[in-house]
């Protein structure tokens, strides 16, 4: 049985309430037996291109968002413990180490732009009707192999 060490000595906020304390803490042990170690964010700038920015753990993140709970369905099991912040979609796995949470409109678009993605398709070579009926190539040869094998 390895305890995992839980860093006690960082103050809390003053309107923390014990139950969100013990959250927190919840969420830092989990997150460090995860592999997971560069938190993405993902939103639109203000010209409307993709704006990502990366934190290197989650209280960078309890600055900006409010955690409204913790990721506990994933089939990922590496994202499970991962928090949930409000007015972010995610966590969703990217890469070995990466957890990314996106803005609702960011998921939305980049969720149509996936969908309507065609995936080219290998075209197989129709065989004229003339060759359906023929004998295929080298099968005089595979008569001769047959006949050459010894088995002993």
């Amino acid at each position: 049985n390895s305890k995992i060490p839980i860093n006690s000595s960082s103050t809390a906020h003053p309107h923390a309430t014990p139950q969100s304390t013990t959250l927190k803490k919840i969420v830092e042990a989990l997150l460090l037996m995860s592999k997971k170690d560069v938190f993405r964010i993902v939103n639109r700038a203000t010209d409307g291109t993709l704006r990502i920015t990366d934190f290197p753990n989650p209280d960078s993140l309890l600055l900006l968002h409010t955690q409204i709970g913790v990721e506990d369905s994933s089939t990922d099991l590496a994202l499970r413990g991962m928090p949930v912040f409000r007015g972010l979609i995610g966590p969703i796995p990217e890469g070995r180490n990466i957890v990314r949470y996106e803005t609702p409109e960011v998921f939305e678009a980049i969720t149509k732009e996936w969908s309507s993605t065609k995936v080219k398709r290998r075209r197989r070579r129709a065989i004229p009707a003339g060759e359906l009926d023929a004998e295929p190539q080298g099968a005089e040869n595979s008569v001769e192999l047959r006949e050459s094998v010894t088995v002993g």
